[in-house]
């Protein structure tokens, strides 16, 4: 849509004529024709200022990183006879830094201009970006028309969890340096449960590896050589209940969860195991079905990029069986949740029950920073001394709470959020080395 207002240079053409006929005479007809030939002059100028329409084009790019600098580029092109003064301003979404972008060139005829910007986005998810505004004047500058960039130039960006630590990780792996991140890397042992070959029975042998089948039909012991099995499942499974709103460091529990998450997913993605995805609230909310390769880790970034949390309690046992009935093989499931409240523990203990028959589960809980900090301050008044009780007093429920979930036969990790990420990794590693799964 193309909307032509009057500039200030054409209203300073109506000041000779206010001059004159406030000067009185017989200067009306004067004035009359001087006001004439100033409108005139203005439809000219607004129909030559919209056939001149000089074209603006927006290139975002298609994914980014929350809070990870990305460049946004204008191209600007005069493609009329004359030269044009062009101007462009376009607005962003709350959570994105700056929320204005304003430019000003002034084009030849036939000219072409670039400028790039770097912005920020501080949450994830799907942004819609509306078209920005433009506007120039026409050859005489007595006509400014503001018109929106056609409307295919709306675009969406999206963002997705910072998953900068996935780069960070391989290239500390590379060089053996991993503790730098806190991951340790754990030597394998024990003996794996696939079989690669058979051979002959050699003096040392365990028993336990004869082969009887393969013994009768060859008439001499055999014995199974096993190796670990590589490719297993993981899935990894989001709450995106209530709980998982508060916030840790200006960030919700689900975003450092869903980094995690991602970082775990590289991890075990690399380590040749499948790698699938499940997020539920009151209901389910994404599933990704488990596979490897490199192209299923941007599957993975794909589907979490949109979750929030949401504000309703989880029904965990009834998605415990989807969880079942959608993925019976045996794998590890990795469960991101905050629910050790003892309202919520009884129901998610029969869940991680559930699950523990058939999977092998590790359950990844936030450490609740404000109760350790209130633990150890100085008492200094009776409202310390209060806090500082009640704060033990839900350690211990906490501590209870915990221990419900280990009978149950899963594996239990309780971390701050600055290292989640560090302490699942390390988690999964040990796992693999002891062929637990």
């Amino acid at each position: 849509m193309l909307a032509i207002r009057p500039t200030r240079k054409l209203l300073l053409l109506f000041v000779p004529g206010v001059a004159l006929a406030a000067a009185g005479g017989n200067a009306l007809a004067v004035v009359v024709a001087l006001n004439l030939l100033v409108i005139v002059a203005f439809l000219l100028d607004a129909r030559a200022a919209s056939v001149a329409r000089p074209r603006v084009t927006r290139e975002p790019p298609r994914t980014v990183m929350r809070e990870k600098a990305f460049p946004i580029t204008y191209t600007i092109e005069n493609a009329s006879s004359r030269a044009a003064t062009v101007a462009v301003e376009d607005r962003f979404p709350a959570d994105v830094e700056p929320r204005e972008v304003n430019l000003r060139v002034h084009l030849p005829p036939g000219a072409a201009e670039t400028r790039s910007f770097t912005l920020t986005c501080r949450r994830r998810g799907r942004f819609p970006l509306p078209p920005p505004t433009i506007t120039f004047t026409g050859p005489l500058g007595l006509a400014r028309a503001t018109a929106d960039i056609d409307a295919a130039a709306e675009s969406t960006l999206a963002v997705i969890a910072d998953v900068s630590a996935l780069g960070r990780f391989e290239a500390l792996r590379r060089h053996r340096r991993l503790h730098e991140m806190g991951i340790a890397l754990t030597r394998a042992r024990g003996q794996g449960t696939e079989i690669d070959a058979l051979r002959p029975y050699a003096v040392g042998d365990p028993y336990g590896a004869v082969s009887w089948k393969a013994t009768a039909r060859r008439g001499r012991p055999v014995v199974r050589e096993t190796r670990a099995e590589r490719r297993q499942n993981v899935l990894l499974v989001l709450d995106c209940g209530r709980r998982m709103a508060r916030e840790v460091e200006g960030r919700s529990r689900l975003d450092h969860s869903i980094e995690a998450a991602l970082l775990l997913g590289d991890v075990a993605i690399r380590s040749d195991d499948r790698v699938g995805l499940i997020a539920f609230a009151d209901r389910l909310v994404a599933q990704v079905a488990p596979r490897g390769g490199e192209s299923q880790l941007h599957a993975l970034a794909t589907a979490t990029h949109t979750l929030e949390p949401i504000l309703r309690e989880p029904p965990y046992l009834a998605m415990s069986g989807a969880i079942l009935g959608r993925f019976p093989r045996r794998g590890l499931t990795v469960l991101f949740t905050d629910s050790t409240e003892p309202s919520s523990v009884e129901s998610l203990a029969g869940c991680v029950r559930q699950l523990a028959a058939r999977h092998l589960v590790l359950v990844v809980l936030f450490k609740d920073e404000y109760i350790e900090r209130s633990r150890d301050e100085a008492i200094r008044d009776v409202a310390d001394l209060f806090r500082i009780g009640a704060a033990s007093e839900l350690a211990l429920e906490r501590a209870k709470a915990l221990e419900g979930l280990r009978r149950t036969g899963a594996l239990v990790i309780e971390a701050a959020a600055e290292g989640l990420s560090t302490s699942v990794v390390n988690r999964y590693l040990e796992v693999k080395a002891a062929h637990l799964i």
